[in-house]
């Protein structure tokens, strides 16, 4: 739930900063030089949150829509493999992302200065994030049998 007003918030403060960059752009002689990057920054936020909100929600459209044409069983051992490659990509991408926060953490933007780590963070965030959902579903799995659901 909060992710959602949160991802909601950064939408219209990014579709707000456009309408702004608009207006300046077309009535008055400049360009508000600050816009993109902070529609890079907020929409780093609000796509990671997203994907985030997918993998916890377990809704992939298009992989429920492949898997659903599959037996039962088959479901289950593709599932299965899916979510352990999954975890150990994101485990890795994790501990890589940590290292790009560090290397970024001397560097800043040219018109606001932000920090650049500041734009990495929320994959760093939703990459352990996104493991830890993943691990979760994979013991649930591990600790409830198919077998035993009469799957």
């Amino acid at each position: 739930m909060i992710a959602e007003i949160i991802s909601i918030f950064l939408l219209i403060v990014i579709v707000s900063i456009n309408g702004a960059e608009i207006i300046t752009r077309t009535w008055l002689p400049g360009s508000l030089y600050w816009v993109f990057e902070l529609n890079q920054l907020f929409g780093n936020w609000m796509y990671f949150i997203g994907i985030t909100l997918v993998y916890y929600r377990n809704e992939d459209i298009t992989l429920i829509f492949l898997i659903n044409k599959l037996s039962n069983k088959l479901q289950f051992l593709v599932m299965s493999i899916i979510k352990y490659i999954v975890f150990i990509v994101f485990v890795i991408f994790s501990f890589y992302c940590f290292d790009l926060l560090v290397l970024q953490s001397h560097a800043q933007t040219v018109g606001l200065g932000i920090t650049n780590y500041f734009f990495s963070l929320p994959v760093f965030i939703s990459s352990v994030i996104m493991s830890i959902y993943l691990l979760e579903q994979i013991l649930k799995v591990a600790i409830n049998n198919p077998a035993n659901s009469g799957k």
